[in-house]
């Protein structure tokens, strides 16, 4: 009977893990080029979040990239000390009724890789 409350508490600990990594933000992945990439082989995540460990200067310049390229319903934010970027997408229905899914946000991340790749190259100094 103790072996299997053991068992019983092990597949509860188990499942309480597996669910809570599931909440969590999903990794996505940010070029050299600034070109986020969210994980297309899943539906679109509340949040995802990108190594950014070494490519802002200080908390200052990622704080201003934040704020600078929320738009089309995406927010940033940055934890410079844990080398972090969250990226929040929201669920967008563009004028054909198609909601946007991981890979139409891929195609809008890499157009606007270019204006993100100039602002570090200007502001990350």
């Amino acid at each position: 009977m103790k072996q299997f409350f053991s068992m019983l508490a092990l597949v509860a600990v188990t499942s309480f893990s597996a669910s809570a990594a599931i909440q969590g933000p999903v990794t996505a992945s940010l070029s050299d080029e600034m070109t986020i990439t969210l994980p297309a082989d899943q539906p679109l995540a509340a949040e995802y979040v990108v190594d950014i460990t070494g490519k802002f200067a200080n908390e200052a310049v990622l704080q201003q990239f934040c704020e600078s390229f929320q738009d089309m319903g995406v927010t940033y934010r940055g934890d410079f000390t844990a080398g972090k970027l969250y990226i929040s997408p929201s669920p967008i229905t563009d004028s054909t009724g198609k909601t946007w899914d991981a890979a139409r946000w891929n195609d809008y991340f890499k157009a606007r890789a270019p204006k993100m790749q100039m602002y570090m190259q200007t502001m990350n100094k």
